[in-house]
């Protein structure tokens, strides 16, 4: 990957040259957070292509033009570290390729910092499974198919020595019927969550390990150990389809909760959020196990916990 001040560059083999993109955003954001907003765009340029003539022995250029649609996410410049770091970290997230990661196209780093990604057209797999707006069945198969290419992708990361932080459904995304990639895995490490204290101003509450929520303004707590933590509590959502948020028995008072994209940012109440659900992990308590999970799988998910 490699970045312009003004533009996006694709990254380019060694028969094309690379040429400056012209990155077309659409007005109309689709979802936003706190932090940053998404929007759909479209990226637009030349390519200009070398071949040999091997009859006539010289070489050929043609120019074509181009463009594919990606998602771009406009990042609020408050939380984003040194220009310098963040550029390093994007380019680690470049360097990254599976088959169930969200390829990283680039990023601009003019107007604001965005990071734009290849767009998927089915959207998050939380409101995949959560709408059904497409007519796909997703039936027993699918699910399972689901929790195995997240865990692969998580594998992945993890031999990288990458950490994700905030595993979830929502930022899992459907590509086609039976394949989904893993986003947002390098975001953390681009931006800065915490406030001027020092402290991390949110955390994904109902997907965090107890080690998280019991030292919920540590940043180094992370490790693949609370991935693991939020892959188990990500499959509970794909087995439940994604139709009621976690640990809704333990807490009811909805009212009290600013729920954006189902993350949680309290008004001046996270601390206690989070020790509320601490005291409950802490006592044993666990998600319930869905109706449709075989023995064997929920074994597994448990064992995450």
């Amino acid at each position: 990957m490699k970045v312009f001040n003004k533009y996006c560059l694709m990254e380019c083999s060694q028969n094309y040259i690379a040429v400056r993109n012209k990155i077309n955003i659409n007005l109309e954001c689709i979802n936003e957070w706190q932090c940053w907003k998404n929007y759909t765009g479209k990226i637009e340029g030349n390519v200009c292509v070398t071949t040999c003539n091997w009859i006539c022995w010289h070489w050929l250029t043609q120019s074509f033009k181009y463009f594919f649609q990606v998602a771009i996410k406009d990042i609020n410049p408050d939380i984003v570290k040194c220009e310098e770091t963040f550029l390093n970290e994007a380019n680690v997230m470049a360097s990254l390729k599976h088959e169930n990661l969200t390829k990283l196209v680039g990023v601009c780093v003019a107007n604001g910092i965005k990071i734009i990604t290849l767009l998927r057209p089915f959207g998050s797999l939380n409101t995949f499974l959560k709408n059904n707006q497409y007519g796909m069945f997703v039936g027993p198969y699918e699910q399972m198919l689901y929790c195995y290419q997240i865990s692969k992708a998580m594998a992945y990361l993890t031999s990288q020595k990458i950490v994700h932080r905030d595993l979830a459904s929502r930022n899992v995304l459907v590509y086609k019927l039976h394949h989904i990639e893993v986003s947002d895995f390098g975001l953390a490490r681009m931006v800065d969550l915490r406030d001027e204290s020092g402290q991390v101003q949110v955390i994904p509450t109902f997907w965090a390990a107890m080690e998280c929520l019991e030292k919920a303004h540590t940043e180094s707590i992370y490790n693949e150990r609370t991935d693991v933590w939020s892959f188990g509590v990500t499959c509970w959502e794909i087995l439940t389809r994604t139709k009621v948020l976690p640990y809704e028995d333990v807490w009811h008072d909805q009212k009290r909760i600013y729920i954006l994209n189902t993350r949680e940012k309290m008004t001046g109440q996270i601390e206690e959020v989070s020790k509320v659900l601490y005291e409950a992990l802490k006592n044993g308590k666990r998600l319930c196990q869905p109706k449709n999970c075989v023995e064997t799988l929920w074994t597994t998910i448990l064992s995450c916990w």
